[in-house]
C-alpha cells in the first residue's frame, strides 16, 4: 500500500496554489479579504515566529474571532511543523484557563480584542504573538514536514455528559 506523507501534500497544495493564484481571493471574512498572496505571507510570518518543529509536545493556542486571519493563524502553525489548538473566546475564561491549564500551549496566537485574555492565561514567559502584527512582518521560512503519527490538531468535546475530553488528530489521519 502506498503510503502517503500528507503534511507534504497539503502544505505542497497550499504553496502550489498561493504561486498559481497569487492576486486572487484566498479567503473572506467580517470584512476582511486576502489573496492567496496575503495570506501566503501571514500565515509564513506567523510560522517564522514560532520557530521550525514548533510542536515539541506542545500546542500552539489560537484565541480569536473565527474570521480570515484564523485561517492564516492554523496555516502558520502547520507550516512551523507545530500542531494547534483553537480557542474559542466565546467561552468563559474558566473553560479557556482549564484547556490550558491541561495542554500547557507553548504560544498563543491571539488578535488585538482578544490579547488581554491570552496574557492572563499563560501567565508565565510563554510567548503570546498578536496576528495583527504578525500580518505586518515579512518571513522567510524553512520547510518542515512532519511524521505521520506526529499531532496536527487538538479538538476539545464539548463536555455536555461530563468533563471536556481532548481529541488528537495526526497528520496520518488517526486520533
Amino acid at each position: 500500500m502506498l503510503a502517503l506523507n500528507r503534511s507534504a501534500d497539503l502544505l505542497s497544495r497550499f504553496e502550489e496554489q498561493c504561486r498559481i493564484h497569487s492576486a486572487n481571493r484566498a479567503v473572506a471574512s467580517k470584512g476582511i479579504c486576502w489573496s492567496y498572496a496575503q495570506l501566503d505571507a501571514v500565515s509564513a510570518a506567523c510560522a517564522s515566529s514560532l520557530g521550525n518543529g514548533s510542536c515539541h509536545g506542545a500546542p500552539v493556542a489560537l484565541l480569536m474571532t473565527h474570521a480570515t486571519p484564523l485561517i492564516a493563524a492554523i496555516v502558520g502553525v502547520l507550516r512551523s511543523g507545530g500542531f494547534y489548538i483553537v480557542l474559542n473566546p466565546a467561552h468563559s475564561i474558566l473553560r479557556l484557563a482549564q484547556v490550558c491549564q491541561d495542554v500547557q500551549p507553548r504560544a498563543i496566537i491571539t488578535d488585538a480584542q482578544h490579547a488581554h485574555i491570552a496574557r492572563h492565561l499563560l501567565k508565565s514567559s510563554r510567548q503570546v504573538l498578536l496576528i495583527d502584527e504578525l500580518a505586518t512582518n515579512s518571513a522567510s521560512l524553512a520547510k518542515s514536514e512532519p511524521a505521520p503519527n506526529e499531532p496536527f490538531a487538538l479538538f476539545y468535546t464539548s463536555g455536555s455528559l461530563q468533563v471536556p475530553k481532548p481529541l488528537v488528530y495526526t497528520w496520518g489521519g488517526t486520533f
